[in-house]
């Protein structure tokens, strides 16, 4: 499947040329989202929404450090990190790679699985970036790596089977307060909803070793309608545990 968007490149034909045949994506410039390829990062922007700034993927060492010393995010306890224990980890609804970043401060080796072709270059962009500082990339390198497909191929991939399968999928549309932010609502625009969560959950299950992890908003349905043995949660969200 081809997708089109805006594509404004600033720089060579080549990388463009690369771009366009590993994700398949075609110019359109009827597109209401513009795919801006600088020298220095690769940006997204929505034409729809009026923002200043673009969307892009930051893996730094500033973030890392931030990451590293919150030892009160939630989902750290329903990943089941703990002192010496750092579970291998696929993240099988990345996004934009924020969760999978903070499950790396965290000492774990993550994997980053994202269907789509307009995030998976913006994740791409952002782990190459980062191998550029010294400071954080043998440990990207090491111990985060990026899988353009959808989850549903997971025990198809050539990885090793992970300890636990984390599950971010895309929030449904319940009230317009839910859009507020305008990061999170050019990711809906372009992503959609994830309305295959269900069966993707039970793959998951049947793949993890440990347990996996679904981020679902407080007051939602469980996944499948399968209950969960453990909830941790938060002011606005819950982290729903399935143990193996």
């Amino acid at each position: 499947m081809t997708y089109k968007i805006n594509i404004i490149n600033h720089t060579n034909k080549k990388k463009l040329s690369f771009i366009q045949n590993t994700w398949n994506i075609k110019h359109d410039c009827k597109s209401k989202f513009s795919l801006i390829i600088n020298k220095n990062r690769i940006e997204l922007k929505n034409h729809s929404i009026i923002c200043k700034n673009n969307i892009w993927v930051e893996f730094n060492y500033k973030k890392m450090k931030l990451y590293e010393y919150d030892k009160k995010i939630k989902m750290i306890q329903a990943i089941g990190i703990k002192k010496n224990i750092f579970p291998n980890i696929l993240d099988a609804t990345t996004g934009l790679g924020k969760d999978a970043f903070i499950f790396f401060s965290h000492g774990c080796h993550v994997t980053m699985v994202e269907r789509n072709p307009i995030i998976s270059i913006l994740l791409y962009d952002g782990l190459k970036r980062s191998y550029k500082d010294n400071n954080i990339k043998n440990l990207i390198k090491q111990r985060m790596h990026l899988i353009y497909n959808t989850s549903f191929n997971i025990n198809k991939f050539n990885i090793k089977q992970p300890d636990v399968i984390y599950l971010d999928p895309m929030f449904p549309k319940i009230k317009k307060k839910a859009l507020s932010k305008k990061t999170i609502r050019t990711i809906q625009d372009i992503v959609g909803y994830d309305t295959d969560s269900d069966l993707l959950l039970s793959k998951c299950i049947s793949f993890a070793i440990k347990r996996v992890v679904v981020k679902r908003p407080k007051q939602s349905y469980h996944l499948a309608n399968i209950k969960p043995h453990h909830i941790i949660k938060t002011k606005k969200h819950r982290f729903d545990i399935y143990v193996k």
